[in-house]
């Protein structure tokens, strides 16, 4: 129900499995962020541009699912909270220790970076202003034979 900014599901249990600001990815047409979990059946996501041409991507592929009488896939993606983690990583740095930090969040076979997550930058400031003294080290991994790990 675009309308409404609600999805419904068939049999699912979005209640002990979906958490507010998670995710859902709809068989990677789309992905929304859970606003409200309004039952087990039905969530509210949060709408924004960005949304708005994922629910007409989302549309066009239900009404092919729709005349096949099959149901669409999808994966939920708790929210994490990474309050632990950077408290691990302000003991480490203040006690003189290193971490190694991927901040494209993950390997790829792309001839450019991908975007850099905000984590590094939050851990880094927050190490500094904890007083750790923080040193960065820009590394870049080339692999010569990338599909044979």
């Amino acid at each position: 129900d675009p309308e409404a900014n609600v999805l419904s599901g068939v049999g699912t249990k979005f209640v002990k499995e979906a958490t507010v600001g998670g995710k859902i990815s709809m068989n990677g047409i789309c992905e929304f962020t859970i606003g409200e979990i309004i039952s087990d059946t039905e969530i509210r996501y949060k709408a924004d541009d960005e949304t708005k041409k994922d629910v007409e991507n989302l549309s066009k592929k239900l009404a092919e699912q729709m005349e096949s009488n099959a149901n669409l896939p999808f994966k939920i993606f708790p929210k994490i909270d990474q309050k632990e983690v950077y408290a691990e990583v302000y003991k480490r740095l203040l006690d003189g220790g290193a971490i190694s930090i991927f901040p494209e969040g993950g390997s790829h076979d792309q001839t450019k970076l991908l975007p850099l997550k905000a984590g590094v930058a939050i851990m880094t400031l927050g190490a500094i202003a904890k007083g750790a003294p923080v040193k960065i080290v820009p590394l870049g991994i080339n692999y010569l034979q990338a599909y044979s790990f």
